[in-house]
């Protein structure tokens, strides 16, 4: 490392100077730094773009899935009786559903102990439904119900067996009159008989549900029946409801709104970094602009945005009023690429004309000539594409910036190397000469020196 001493000789101030001479160099580098600070911004603008067109991509394809649109949604007058779920092969409609009887379970029920936590004294086995439950002296009511359940992945119907207050209850895991308690002593103690459990009165045999859809009888051994199909009913009581599959209204309106939100998010935020306002102020012009001002593949993905959102459906047959968004309550307010939406026109919409609406938004129409391609699919087919990985414009927009950035890094480092080298060679230089004048100064002196002792001789 070169030592620099400035001046100390000449007087002269050598970083001063070095420091103009390389004062062009440094502007060079000054330039570049900047440059790539700029690049690396705009990099982090097409980063946010990407993630808001995909934030899109998603909400178009949400509304172009199967399933979005095949989804039911099932409502009760009477939700404390019966209530339903329904698939997509759910046909729509109204039932009228009565119940009868409800489905219940088999139950043996033991006589009441004063302490289940007590040795019981009994020894000896039985059996539940096939599975033997061994019982000592020393067991209480408590064990005996754990051992219970224990065996029962072992027996032929199910039973669980849980305590109320100082009673056993024995109970089939299933409803239904097919699902019954066949209980025996196998050995020792008639636990059973002492327990209650071998009498009649302590028995209550399980029962199918019953009742009419649309007066038409049917029962089950489960309180969750499949009697229509596609639709599952639900049952807690006897009693009446109407039950009414629709499309999945809601599901809709709410993924439409988001979209709407999203839309006018993003193209809010691109038109603020795309903006270039010219004003004038007592005669002298002015103008602000965002950060990407200029950029055509920001303005192009604004304007297609737009272009695909106000476009009308060429799919539409008949005398169909579904036409466009516009149709949906859904439609820009003006130059700002900016949505809004009426909801009482969307509810409208879905409900009086849904496979149209359906239709325009999703349809695949002709993959060809994209004649009759739902307005979402086209959406999603662009969002797509621009933000593809590979060969979006987004990334094609990223990796050019990449590039720049590398190459203009390069060059910087290149620059830099540059000047060190040519600070380095000029102080070397100026070192040099204050070696000169330090030398020309002590000749001078001493010839001062002799010329002082000449005199006074």
């Amino acid at each position: 490392m070169t030592i620099r001493i400035s001046g100390l000789a000449s007087g002269m101030s050598t970083d001063s100077v070095i420091e103009a001479m390389c004062s062009d160099k440094q502007s060079e580098i000054d330039k570049l730094t900047a440059k790539i600070t700029n690049e690396e911004t705009d990099y982090a603008y097409w980063e946010q773009i990407d993630t808001y067109m995909s934030m899109l991509e998603t909400d178009a394809e949400n509304l172009c899935s199967y399933n979005t649109w095949a989804q039911k949604s099932v409502s009760s007058t009477n939700e404390s009786a019966v209530t339903g779920t329904a698939t997509d092969s759910a046909e729509t409609g109204t039932y009228k559903v009565k119940i009868t009887q409800v489905a219940t379970s088999t139950q043996f029920v033991s006589n009441s102990i004063t302490s289940v936590s007590s040795a019981l004294g009994y020894s000896g086995s039985f059996t539940i439904n096939g599975a033997t439950i061994s019982v000592t002296s020393t067991e209480s009511l408590n064990s005996i119900v754990s051992a219970i359940n224990a065996q029962t992945s072992s027996m032929s119907t199910e039973v669980k067996a849980y305590l109320v207050g100082g009673k056993m209850v024995l109970e089939t895991v299933d409803t239904g009159a097919s699902n019954t308690i066949t209980a025996a002593t196998a050995s020792g103690d008639d636990i059973l008989a002492n327990l209650g459990l071998s009498d009649s009165s302590h028995q209550t045999s399980g029962v199918n549900l019953t009742g009419t859809i649309n007066g038409v009888s049917f029962t089950s051994a489960s309180n969750s029946v499949t009697a229509i199909s596609g639709l599952t009913l639900n049952v807690t009581d006897t009693g009446s409801a109407t039950i009414a599959i629709t499309h999945d209204y809601d599901t809709i309106k709410s993924l439409l709104k988001t979209f709407v939100d999203d839309y006018n998010t993003v193209m809010s935020y691109m038109s603020d970094i795309t903006a270039l306002n010219v004003s004038s102020t007592s005669g002298a012009l002015s103008s602000t602009k965002g950060a990407l001002a200029g950029d055509i593949t920001a303005y192009n993905l604004q304007s297609k945005s737009r272009e695909l959102i106000t476009t009308l459906f060429s799919g539409t047959s008949g005398s169909s009023s579904i036409t466009s968004l516009n149709s949906l309550g859904i439609w820009t307010s003006g130059t700002d690429n900016q949505l809004s939406l009426d909801s009482e026109t969307l509810v409208s919409a879905l409900e009086n004309n849904f496979d149209s609406v359906k239709t325009m938004l999703r349809s695949y129409g002709n993959t060809t000539t994209s004649e009759g391609t739902g307005i979402m699919r086209l959406f999603y087919n662009y969002m797509n594409d621009v933000t593809d990985p590979t060969d979006g414009c987004i990334t094609t927009h990223q990796g050019t910036l990449e590039d720049n950035i590398s190459d203009d890094e390069d060059r910087l480092t290149q620059k830099k190397k540059a000047l060190s080298s040519y600070e380095e060679q000029l102080y070397l230089h100026y070192a040099a000469m204050e070696t000169m004048v330090a030398n020309y100064n002590s000749q001078g002196s001493y010839l001062s020196s002799l010329s002082s002792s000449s005199s006074s001789s």
